[in-house]
């Protein structure tokens, strides 16, 4: 009731929702497998709190508050695991009003040597909605950002990299179509402003960072890109090296979302982009012969209505400094809608 009676007439809407809710109960197979009795703890604190949200407003409407609103919501951070998680075990018991999701398992890299990992944002958005259709509970990302964020600001090569992947990450929870998506974080966790580390898209004194140009022209872009009314869009992309005609390649295997519009591939590739965080001449990268934010000329493309391939010249990691910097790329086909972005191999 507190919400109700002081921010009435402000025209907020407050979600209370829990942080991490995986993690809050366990951390790996083995702890969660064995965690049934923390799973039933939570559903029926939930409840309880979700009880409490509908008895309020219920009180707050008989008072005739109005102009605020408070719903429930479940934060969950686990989406493709084989043991028990919140959205299996929580969510579909208790059924808040929104869901929100705490995205690094989808924007982030995971195992190197699985194909079906390394940027799964654009597919597993795509398989919640299908999980919990009609938008009940109402899904919003709770936190969103790049794969492996060391903080360099766009002014470095691995800032550069790590801000178009931030900007294609965002496109994609844009592609969802959310009311809400939050990007993390807003402001610098640094007290110096001149500290180039850190995560924030605002540094401690106001002032915009450079990647925060690059998050607005790519939203721009895929704002565009939604209005163009596109008919098809790809459920999933897998990526595998592999070698034929004396090299090696990167494989692009491209999967129809059946679920969307025509669904399956428009009659032809042509036109197809692929562009990637970056490029470079040769058979390697080095910070000598990088261009970030580059275009790849897709080699021997083949068509399907449910699945269509291309492949690119493998190209492994650049080394930056000592450290690796990993190479990621979207797909875009006209009359689709762009997928991505998608690791590539080392």
């Amino acid at each position: 009731m507190a919400l109700y009676e002081t921010q009435r007439n402000s025209g907020k809407h407050f979600i209370v929702s829990s942080w991490e809710t995986d993690n809050a109960i366990c951390s790996d197979a083995t702890s969660c497998t064995n965690a049934t009795g923390l799973f039933e703890a939570f559903t029926q604190w939930f409840m309880a709190r979700k009880q409490g949200i509908l008895e309020a407003r219920t009180i707050a409407q008989a008072r005739g508050i109005t102009g605020v609103t408070v719903s429930d919501g479940i934060e969950f951070n686990r989406v493709r695991e084989t043991y028990p998680m919140v959205i299996d075990k929580i969510i579909p018991q208790v059924m808040p009003e929104y869901m929100t999701y705490s995205a690094w398992a989808s924007s982030g890299g995971g195992d190197v040597n699985n194909p079906n990992v390394g940027g799964q944002l654009d597919h597993d958005l795509i398989v919640l909605a299908g999980r919990f259709p009609g938008n009940k509970p109402q899904l919003i990302i709770g936190e969103l950002g790049p794969a492996n964020y060391t903080g360099e600001d766009p002014s470095t090569l691995r800032g550069r990299n790590e801000a178009w992947q931030l900007a294609q990450n965002a496109r994609a929870a844009q592609r969802a179509q959310l009311p809400a998506n939050i990007l993390w974080a807003a402001f610098d966790n640094a007290l110096d402003p001149n500290n180039p580390m850190s995560e924030g898209l605002l540094s401690s004194d106001g002032k915009e960072r450079h990647v925060v140009s690059t998050l607005r022209a790519e939203l721009i872009a895929g704002q565009r890109e939604l209005q163009s009314s596109p008919q098809a869009r790809i459920g999933g992309i897998r990526v595998t090296k592999a070698s034929a005609d004396g090299r090696d390649w990167d494989l692009f295997e491209m999967f129809i979302d059946p679920t969307y519009r025509q669904g399956k591939f428009p009659a032809s590739l042509s036109g197809m982009v692929v562009r990637c965080s970056y490029t470079c001449a040769g058979s390697s990268c080095t910070a000598t012969n990088m261009t970030v934010d580059g275009s790849e000329i897709p080699d021997s493309p083949a068509r399907a209505d449910s699945q269509s391939d291309f492949r690119l010249p493998h190209k492994g990691w650049a080394l930056v400094n000592g450290a690796p910097l990993e190479r990621w790329c979207t797909v875009s086909i006209p009359g689709m809608l762009t997928h991505g972005p998608k690791r590539l191999p080392p």
